[in-house]
């Protein structure tokens, strides 16, 4: 059952001596510190706010050393209002820290100073230097306290921003790195979602992409689960009375997951992982699709305009251009023929549709003729192929020519038992050394099996059809294993006869 936090007390609250004020003793005290308030307040010199701090701070002891939390709270939260009042920062973090760190000082007080700190004095700064030395004041109160995690958390990525503001990405990272928010039992699910993507983004700003998919691993993908539903999932049941709402401007679940797969998006194409990159695009086109049709898909075709299909024709445009891309293989496969099948492929992206026909077909593909077709498009898709005359385009578009004789050679291999390396060559346009090493690379990756007699130049396909040089081995060892155990059985049959005749004892 939840408790709130004005009537839970220290572990030293156990302690016989303890003191609970009642209502008469709390107000006589509110009084009475309104009135050291109003005095430090009204008097500029800095003896009246001494003295008005003295007072409240004896006060301060005598409720503590009581385990009284709620005047030990109204007399901490007191100075720190005289403090700010005053404009002195360096004395407000100064009676910050010496509050937190005075002996048998209670959880909640300190909690309450981060928290009134943190909520209405950190905004108030007058520059961003003061502003920077509160934030590094607070998370020092702060660290390594499990009770006031989720204040130097949210302390720790004002500080980050801050850093990233003035251009320095590797210490914002730095900063932001050192909170593990997966830990943290009352932080809400979507706060702490955001939170590892703004590591992620920014380890990815810095170029550290070991790092970025560290932590873009704390993210599961059962976390979306409810990310289809019109509603998170913290908007549709009430929240556990452990965890807390998240804060202001957290996104919601269904923006998190477009946020994350673009993130992963950015780290798949730097390793130019153009499978994994095509997979993060499909999720974020269908969840584009979805949010047109607003959960009609029966007639969502009827329902979109032109002006919808903009939101998700770029993403579907990537996944064509990634599908082909992607090396060969049974996934590779599944989402090109899903691709191609798509109404909204046939209908509004031709020469997409073509290029996909082409890799979907057991046709060899020329070359010069496919690029004739898809020139104009390709030409325009930057996010895949980079800015035209880069060394990413240069790139790229030599894996899509390498992808249009891969698919040459698997047709070749389909309808072929032994064909001259020189035929190869004429018909995927290359050389016939260019195709042998083509072949060569394919058998080494696994994606064909076969044999080359460079001698005549002749690759038979025939001999390894069907079976890699492991499955032969394994035939072999199973064919030995067979003829062993019939040697066995033989023997102990004659065994048995030459015992039931009499003939070992004769012999």
């Amino acid at each position: 059952m939840a408790v709130d936090d004005d009537t839970l007390l220290d572990s030293s609250s156990s302690k016989k001596d303890a003191h609970v004020s009642s209502s008469e003793e709390l107000a006589a005290l509110d009084l009475q510190l309104s009135g050291l308030i109003s005095s430090a307040s009204s008097s500029k010199s800095p003896s009246s706010l001494s003295t008005s701090l003295e007072s409240a701070l004896a006060l301060e002891k005598k409720a503590r050393l009581s385990a009284d939390l709620a005047p030990t709270k109204r007399c901490a939260l007191a100075i720190l209002e005289m403090c700010f009042n005053a404009k002195d920062w360096s004395l407000l973090m100064e009676h910050v820290v010496l509050l937190s760190k005075r002996r048998a000082q209670l959880k909640q007080v300190v909690a309450s100073m981060v928290q009134k700190v943190m909520n209405e004095y950190l905004q108030k700064t007058p520059n961003l230097e003061t502003k920077i030395k509160l934030i590094e004041c607070l998370n020092g109160v702060a660290a390594g306290k499990i009770f006031v995690e989720m204040e130097r958390a949210r302390l720790t990525l004002q500080l980050a921003r801050i850093h990233e503001e003035q251009g320095k990405i590797k210490e914002a990272g730095e900063v932001l790195q050192e909170v593990a928010v997966e830990t943290f039992g009352a932080m809400a699910k979507t706060e702490k979602i955001a939170f590892i993507l703004e590591q992620v983004r920014l380890a990815l700003d810095r170029q550290d992409y070991v790092r970025a998919q560290i932590l873009s691993r704390k993210v599961s993908h059962r976390a979306f689960a409810d990310a289809d539903e019109s509603k998170d999932a913290e908007g549709k049941k009430k929240l556990s009375s452990v965890v807390q709402p998240p804060a202001e401007g957290t996104p919601s679940l269904l923006e998190l997951k477009g946020m994350y797969h673009k993130l992963m998006i950015r780290y798949y194409m730097h390793d130019d992982e153009y499978l994994e990159a095509c997979r993060q695009y499909q999720s974020l086109y269908e969840d584009a699709r979805k949010a047109v049709s607003k959960g009609d898909e029966a007639n969502a075709d009827t329902m979109e305009t032109d002006a919808d299909a903009e939101t998700y024709l770029p993403y579907l445009q990537r996944v064509c251009w990634l599908v082909c891309l992607s090396t060969s293989g049974p996934m590779q496969k599944s989402l090109l023929e899903q691709t191609r099948t798509d109404k909204a492929v046939r209908d509004m992206l031709p020469a997409h549709h073509e290029l996909l026909t082409a890799f979907g077909n057991a046709e060899v593909i020329g070359w010069p003729e496919l690029d004739a077709k898809i020139s104009k498009a390709l030409e325009k898709e930057i996010n895949v192929f980079g800015a035209k005359g880069s060394d990413v385009r240069e790139r790229r578009v030599g894996h899509l020519k390498q992808r249009v004789t891969e698919h040459g050679i698997l047709v070749i291999a389909k309808y072929y038992r032994r064909i001259t390396l020189t035929r190869v060559g004429e018909l995927l346009g290359l050389s016939a050394s260019d195709a042998e090493k083509r072949i060569c690379t394919m058998v080494n990756e696994g994606h064909i099996a076969c044999k080359i007699d460079r001698v005549v130049g002749v690759v038979d396909f025939a001999t390894a059809k069907g079976e890699s040089p492991a499955a032969v081995l394994d035939s072999y060892a199973a064919s030995v294993r067979d003829v062993v155990g019939l040697v066995e059985r033989s023997s102990h049959q004659i065994s048995r006869e030459m015992q039931r005749h009499g003939l070992a004892s004769k012999a």
